[in-house]
This record gives structure tokens, sequence and C-alpha cells, in this order.
């Protein structure tokens, strides 16, 4: 059994499994799809360490940045809550931060960042687990990781039930960092996201990327993460693509 867990233990389930087949469609769709508003536009100019990796394989400067700026120690426990292929928990493990535990919930994510970890011989546990209710014990972790995830989810109550677990399972003091899709990307588009989609990004993407997401206000931030305190705001801000996502910095509060 991986330290940090309770008695019980992650058990590797497939939780898509028991789900209605249109709640598991909107899952997988939400969890597999790679358009081009989930990567930061300062990666697309970021080598890999490897030299090998597309850029939305690339882990996110900030996520890294951030560890650094303060200080979080190397032995730090670390969760990636939702790690899709992996990018964020490698680049922390390449970075020296060896105490990194991957979850995510869709069995092509989990196949993938599994392959990458034999590929690349890393020791990083990648767990089959439902972020809104993992099994890890209270208190545990030193940083949190919830990087363009929780607008995947079903509905704001799933996310306010994966931010109210964060704060469980990371330690008072401990650090979250959290992107997402922003509902002010469409303060300025006229009629419907539909359109605005069509006007920016052409026809054939403008399904793949809003459908299905959910945006947050500054105001839904506000409200949701209470238990935690904003510490450094750094937006997601791409002018060509009229992309913007929230990227905030937290510290659990006691």
């Amino acid at each position: 059994m991986i330290e940090g867990m309770m008695e019980s233990g992650i058990i590797e389930r497939e939780y898509c499994e028991s789900l209605s087949d249109e709640k598991k469609k909107r899952i997988l769709r939400g969890f597999t799809s790679k358009p081009r508003i989930m990567t930061d536009a300062r990666l697309m100019a970021t080598p890999s360490a490897n030299g090998t990796d597309t850029p939305e394989e690339n882990p996110s400067e900030s996520v890294i940045g951030f560890a650094k700026t303060v200080g979080l120690p190397k032995h730090a426990k670390i969760v990636d809550l939702g790690t899709g292929n992996g990018r964020n928990a490698f680049g922390l493990y390449e970075a020296g931060w060896e105490n990194v535990i991957a979850v995510d919930i869709n069995p092509d994510n989990l196949a993938k960042a599994r392959g990458r970890r034999t590929t690349r011989g890393y020791n990083i546990p990648i767990m089959s687990a439902d972020i809104r209710k993992t099994e890890f014990r209270d208190d545990y972790f030193d940083m949190g990781i919830s990087y363009l995830v929780l607008m995947t989810l079903l509905t704001r109550d799933d996310i306010k039930q994966a931010v109210a677990e964060a704060r469980r399972i990371i330690k008072p003091g401990g650090y979250l960092v959290m992107a997402t899709m922003a509902a002010e990307t469409f303060d300025k588009f006229e009629g419907s996201l539909e359109k605005a989609w069509k006007k920016y990004l052409g026809k054939d993407e403008s399904r793949v990327l809003h459908d299905g997401y959910i945006y947050l206000s500054r105001r839904d931030l506000h409200e949701m993460f209470g238990g935690f305190e904003k510490i450094a705001e750094n937006p997601i801000v791409d002018a060509k693509w009229k992309i913007y996502n929230h990227r905030v910095f937290y510290r659990r509060k006691a």
C-alpha cells in the first residue's frame, strides 16, 4: 500500500463503468480531447527534457516555477489531481521532486501516463481515482496540482466537491496550483459560444473547444475556494486565439 492512503487503499477501478452512457461519454470527451485551448501558449516554444515531446506533453512552467519560488522542499509530498498524460507530475519529478503521486479517472489517460512512465523509467505512482473523493489521508500533501481539470467535471457541484477534497488532503499551509477555463473569455464575444468559436477558430474546431466544459468566473473561484488563500494569480492569455484561462496559486487555510 502506498504511503498516505487510508487503510482500504486505492482500488484500481474504472469509475466510468458505473455511470450512465451519456455521463460516460461526457467524461471521456472532456478528459481525452486535446484542443488548443488546453495548451499554455508559452509552452509552444519550450523544449522538453528529452527534446522529443510535443508541447501538450511538456510540463507547465508555472507549476515548476511556483514550487521553486516558494522553496518547496525536494522531499515534499505532491499530488497531481487529474494528471492526464502525466506532464506536470513528470516535470516535477525531473526537477527533483520525487514524492509525486498522479491520479486520474480516465482509462486512456492512465494508459498514456503509465506508458510514458515505463519509457522514462520513473518511479511515480499513477492511480485510478475520482478527484472528488480520493482515499488519501487528511492533511497529507504539501502541494496539489489541478491543471485544466476542473472544467471537465460534469457539474458545478462536482467542482465544489473536488475543491473540498483538495483542501482535505492538502496540509494547512500547503499549496494548490489551479488552472481552469475562465468565463471572462467570452466577455467581448458577440452571440453564442458556438458563433464565437467559429469566428476565431473555424467551424471544425468550434464544437470541440467548448462542448461539455464548465467555465468559471472570478466570483465562482472566490466562492468555491473559500478554504484557500489566494497568494498569486497569473492568467493564461493568448491574444491570437482569444483565450483567457484562470491560473491561481493558493495556500490552504488552517
